[in-house]
This record gives C-alpha cells, structure tokens and sequence, in this order.
C-alpha cells in the first residue's frame, strides 16, 4: 500500500511540474501592428505613392501577411511572409505588389499581422488600416511594346516616367510565374528582366511555347497610373530550341571526333562553335533535355582528350558545406577554357559577403561562395559556355523535395531561386548555371511547388504568383473586374453592364485548360468565381431585354433602384420568418400602379395594369406561407408572391440580399 501511495505521489508531483512547464512555456501571442499607413510620394526615400507601412512588431523576426481590400473585396494577398523591408528606423513597408495591384478608382483598405515561429510565439491579431480614397487620374502610363524574347530574356521598349515593371509568364495560356521590380535598361531603350527566372521556369514546367506580356508600373499613381496589361509576346518555343541545340552538338561532336583534329584546331571548333552559340539556349537545353547534357559531356571529354585542359574541384573548409570534392561534379568546365593543357577549377569557399536568410521561409542553411577559376569569361561575367553542375543534398535536410539553390547577385543583394532536379534517391542535386557568386543552399519551410519569383531583401523583387483574369468574349455589353490579377483561391468580382435594351445571359469563365469555373451571382449584374492555378478567360452573352420596369432593393438598405434611376424610401426591406417582405407602396408605384389602404378591415388593395390584388394583415395568403404584416406603421407584403400573382419576375440574390423585379 504503501508503494502504491508513493507511486501516486510521483505520479501528482509530475503530472504538476508538467503542467507548470507547459504554462511556464506557452507560445506567446505577438502584438498587433500599429500605426498603419498609406504613404505619400517621398517618404522612405522617394518610393511610390501607393505603399503601405506599419511599425515593427517586438519578437516579430520581420514576416508579416498583408491583404489588400478595394470597395471591402480583397484584391492582393501576399503569397509569403517576409517580403516587406524595413527603413532602418522601426517601420515595415511594403510597395510593388500593393502599388500594382491598384488600377481603378475606389476606397483601398489594407490589413497585416505579425506572423510567429508557432512554437515560442504564435501569430497576432490582424491590425486594419483607414480607407484611402484613390482617384485614378486621366494620366496613364503607356503600354510596353516592342516586346520579343532576347537571349531566352524578356524584353520591351522603356515606358517613359516608368518606376518599374510587372511581368507574367505564360505556357499554353497558362500564367507560370510573375515578377515585379526595377528592371535594366540598356543604352537602346530596351528594357529587359535580367536574372535566371526564366530558365528556372522552363526547367520547372518543361517543354512549350512561353510568352509573356508585361505592365508599367508607375511612381506616382495619383498623377500618373499604371500601364494596362501588353499583348502577350511572340511564343518562344523551348522544344525547337533544344532541336536546333542538339543538332548543332551533332555536329560539333563529329568535327571534334574526327582523327585530324589537333589541339588547335580543336581550340579553334569551340571557339567557332560552341562559343557563338546563345547560353541561355543552351542552358535550357541541358536542363530540360538529358540527351543535350550526355551530348555536352561528350564534347567536353574528347576536348580535354585533344587539349590536355583538366578539371578539379576544390572545397575549403571555410565554406562550411557537407560535401567533398570527390562528391561534387560538373559539366561544361573545360570547355569554358582554350589553354592547352590548362586547368579549371570550381571552388567552394567562405562567402564574399553573408547573407541572412528569412528561418521562417529557410533552414538548415549553407552559405558560400563557388566561382570557376582558369576559364575564359565574358566581359559582364558570364560564362562562354554553362555549367551543369550536381553536389549531395545536404544530410540535414529532413525534406529534399522542399531542398533549393539560392543564387545571389552581388549588384543588389537579390537572388534567383534554384529548384534544382533530384536523382532517383533524392541524395544528388543537379543544376545549370552562366554564371556563378554567393549560393546558399537550403530547405523552404513553405511550399515550393508554387511558381517562384526573384526575392529580394533590399525591396527590389516581389512575387505574388498571381494569374491573369481577362475578358475573352463579350457581346452586348461591358465588363470589368475588381481586380485584374488574382491570387489561386482569392474570389474575382465581374461587374456586366448590359447595353441598352439588353439583359445578361450567362456569364461563363473557363481556366487555362478550357475547364468551366463555377460562377456565382453576388448582386445585380454582379457575379463572383474562385480564381484557379491559372489564367481565367471570362465570356459573356446576352439577351434582349423583355421588361418596362426594373426594381432592385436590398434588406436593410432604404435606396431602391428603379431603371436605374436611384430614389430614396423611409423604410427597408426586412425578412420575417425566412420571407422577403417589402414596403409596398414603393414598389407597387415603380411598377406603375397604386396601393390603397382599408383601416377598418385592415385590408391593403393592390391595383397594377388592371390586376387587382387584395390581402389582410396578419393573414395568411392562400397557398402561400406568409402574410402581410406592419412594421412601424408601414404595411410589409411578401414580395415573390405580390410579384408573381402580378405577372413579374422576381429574383432573390442571397450573398448581398438583393430582391430584383422585372416587369
């Protein structure tokens, strides 16, 4: 017994600490952010009119979720945590997605909270911003033209007055990527976006024609607005690049085979060759096709064999990576270099510069730098010919699906993420590269099936994977969309506005496989879809109009719409007992008749075109569960059964509780 009681004891005593701990160590929630704002032209040192910024959240390592409301209908909600910056000064902003996302005049609210690790602090409350009323000025940004694919890059003529760019890249229709930021210039006038974006789509979505169409976004969207959407480009067809590649290898592998050739005149078919032909073509093509690499790697072995050029790998312990030489290989070294008897080498070392990556987006992080020393290099830095280069995923990467190549660029510390192919048991990473700097590799925390987009840290590159909605055909009438781009799983508003003598017949909106999204109707001549993983096209047809009088009402709304002309009543539309009651002397005189009121049998008499109807109050209608009843000295009859015994159509639209009448 007395064992037993002890056992108890210990039992209590820890079963006590145990609850002690768990309250000692509960997650605490992060405070609310305050001081939201809508910023002018020249705060934070000139950046646009249009962005939004918050104080700093204590114990918040810098990630935030903002959504973005026109009229009360979400238009942009950030797709990760930690795309805001900070100015040095306690105060987070955000600019290029919110800036443009705003294209229409309305009342813009914006919404954000501190986001927390889920184990020391967990999220706050999201903190609402006041309503900034935006008037769209008759100024506007001129749309990009000139667009065309240069060297695989995106490429267009500058838009004058132009802060900087939004560009959406299509695959059969289908938006696969977005980024928004500064873009180059050259000495021409020709805007173009310059990373390794592209490549890291065509490796991610493989073969296909890809275009894109770009937008101007402007610094100032109170004085000037931002561009509407570009045609989409000319197709550029990644099948027949690596066709007119593999060919081309064909060729050069024979003439480098042949017997005769002697060290110089190998030097001389890569330098002729291999060395004129475009590097992102041939980028691509390593990556997307394994024929293109085996036939590189044979070029390659057959050149040193003429050249004596050998090929090392060298990793120092500064860089700090889980890796040795042996367990590191690359393709296309050698032929990077015309010295005979020459050696290139890829070195892993200590990075240049260090880099702080986000722990709520990146773990188990391994920074250093790898550049190839002995070769030829261009001018600007990039290799003469791409390297294909495979290294182990690292051993503490619990997820190698969710394993990532963070590849820097010196010039403004931004960076293209690399998803890398994995080998068969997921222990090899291989990648393409035309030119090398700081990696980082890496386990996103977050989902990397998304389509990705250039980060940055200094406010330069944001994603928002959002899709394109565009209008494919449309007859009778004009439509318009509370937002233009949408993010998969926000809710789109069309708004129709039939021509005279017309009324909306379907309203139907397909994504980018032709497959029919499911349409909603939310209001009078307003209808709502989700947005899908893809670009939306929305048709609509329409009928001739077989109604005089239009009445819209809406529950506790006074305004009536009558031919859309609005008049204002003293009273509301109410719902009793799950029917829609109206005042009805109101409606009875929109649809051209009268309404006389009986005190002593408390009977109200209808009479519209001849048609007489007469019902008591508080009286059930034959065959009809409802009846009219007063409400505040005003006498209230169930509107579908008056509409309908009158020969109208009514129309009850549950989302914004509206009653629509035609006859």
């Amino acid at each position: 017994m007395k064992g037993n009681k002890k056992l108890l004891c210990i039992l209590l005593t820890v079963a006590f600490m145990l609850c002690i701990s768990t309250t000692a160590f509960a997650a605490e929630k992060l405070n609310e952010p305050t001081n939201l704002q809508w910023n002018d032209f020249g705060e934070f040192g000139g950046i646009q009119t249009g962005t939004v910024s918050w104080n700093a959240v204590a114990k918040c390592e810098g990630n935030y979720y903002v959504t973005l409301s026109k009229d009360d209908q979400v238009i942009y909600k950030s797709s990760w945590s930690g795309m805001y910056d900070s100015d040095g000064d306690g105060k987070i902003y955000g600019t290029w997605p919110i800036v443009e996302s705003i294209n229409e005049s309305g009342s813009y609210t914006f919404s954000v909270y501190a986001e927390g690790d889920g184990v020391t602090y967990t999220d706050s409350t999201a903190a609402n911003s006041q309503a900034w009323n935006y008037v769209k000025p008759a100024a506007q940004l001129a749309v990009p033209t000139g667009l065309q694919w240069k060297d695989n890059t995106a490429s267009w003529n500058a838009v004058p007055n132009a802060y900087g760019y939004s560009i959406d890249y299509i695959k059969d229709d289908r938006v696969v990527g977005s980024i928004i930021g500064n873009m180059e210039t050259d000495t021409n006038g020709l805007c173009y976006e310059d990373s390794d974006y592209l490549l890291e789509i065509m490796d991610k979505h493989g073969e296909g024609v890809y275009s894109f169409t770009v937008r101007a976004i402007s610094q100032d969207i109170t004085k000037i607005a931002n561009s509407d959407w570009s045609a989409k480009s000319a197709g550029n067809n990644v099948g027949e690049i690596v066709d007119e590649v593999s060919g081309k290898l064909d060729n050069w592998n024979d003439a480098m085979n042949d017997a005769a050739v002697t060290t110089e005149s190998a030097i001389n078919l890569v330098q002729n060759g291999i060395y004129n032909e475009n590097a992102s073509d041939l980028a691509v093509s390593m990556v997307t096709d394994t024929d293109v690499l085996n036939k590189v790697d044979s070029l390659e072995t057959v050149y040193q064999q003429k050249t004596g050029i050998t090929v090392g790998v060298e990793v120092t312990e500064d860089a700090k990576i889980d890796a040795t030489a042996n367990e590191i290989s690359i393709v296309g070294a050698a032929l990077n270099s015309t010295i005979e008897n020459g050696t290139v080498t890829l070195k892993l070392d200590k990075p240049a510069e260090d880099y702080t990556l986000d722990p709520l987006e990146y773990k188990n992080t391994v920074l250093f730098d790898m550049n190839l020393e002995g070769p030829d290099i261009n001018e600007d830095g990039t290799l003469k010919v791409p390297v294909y280069i495979t290294l182990p995923v690292p051993s503490n990467i619990t997820i190698p699906e969710n394993f990532v190549i963070l590849h820097y660029h010196h010039s403004d510390d931004g960076f293209d993420i690399i998803h890398p192919k994995l080998s068969a048991d997921k222990k090899y990473a291989s990648f393409a590269v035309t030119h090398f700097s700081t990696f980082a590799l890496a386990e996103a925390v977050e989902d990397v099936t998304k389509p990705s987009t250039g980060g940055s840290s200094g406010g330069g590159f944001s994603g928002s994977y959002n899709y394109p909605v565009k209008a494919d055909s449309v007859d009778g009438a004009t439509v318009s969309f509370d937002k233009s781009n949408a993010v998969a799983g926000d809710k789109v508003v069309i708004t129709v506005t039939p021509d005279s003598g017309k009324r909306v017949d379907e309203v139907i909106v397909t994504d980018g496989d032709d497959e029919v999204i499911t349409v909603t109707k939310v209001g009078d001549n307003k209808y709502s879809f989700i947005m899908p993983e893809s670009a939306v096209k929305v048709a609509v047809t329409t009928e001739e109009a077989e109604y005089d009088t239009r009445v819209v009402l809406q529950i506790g709304n006074k305004n009536v719409v009558i031919n859309n002309r609005t008049v204002t009543n003293d009273v509301t539309p109410v719902i009793v007992d799950s029917r829609t009651m109206v005042p009805i002397r109101v409606v009875t005189e929109a649809l051209g008749g009268s309404a006389d009121w009986n005190e002593a049998a408390r009977m109200v008499t209808l009479t519209i075109d001849g048609k007489v109807l007469r019902m008591t109050i508080d009286q059930t209608i034959d065959g009809f569960d409802a009846a009219p009843v007063i409400i505040n000295s005003r006498t209230y009859v169930p509107i579908r059964y008056v509409a309908e015994a009158l020969g109208a159509d009514v129309e009850w639209i549950a989302e914004t509780q509206q009653i629509i009448i035609e006859k």
